[in-house]
């Protein structure tokens, strides 16, 4: 709604020739992370589960990525072995979102 009426004053404003120009101009696109500071989902995968293999209490939980988001599932101890995990995947770099699929088995 905002960016349709800042559209509509900046259209507007300008000569006619130009105006539709403005108005058909595609909104600028965020730019995604380069591969050097975030990486490939594999390689996102790979940290966090180098990290959760530290931890006896972590090793049987699973990994996967898509698109920076980290999913975690299968067993854990105890529900504060699970937010240890997704302590540890959240800090890992590349990661935008961690899900919790993970399940408490005594």
């Amino acid at each position: 709604m905002r960016a349709s009426l800042i559209v509509a004053v900046v259209a507007a404003a300008l000569p006619a020739g130009t105006a539709a120009l403005a108005a058909s101009a595609p909104a600028p696109q965020p730019q995604p992370e380069t591969a050097a500071r975030s990486g490939t989902d594999a390689q996102i995968t790979e940290r966090v589960q180098a990290e959760l293999s530290r931890d006896p209490d972590l090793r049987r939980v699973q990994v996967s990525t898509e698109n920076g988001v980290v999913t975690l599932s299968g067993p854990v101890g105890s529900g504060t072995a699970a937010a240890q995990a997704l302590s540890e995947a959240r800090r890992a770099s590349g990661v935008s979102e961690v899900r919790n699929r993970m399940r408490v088995v005594m």
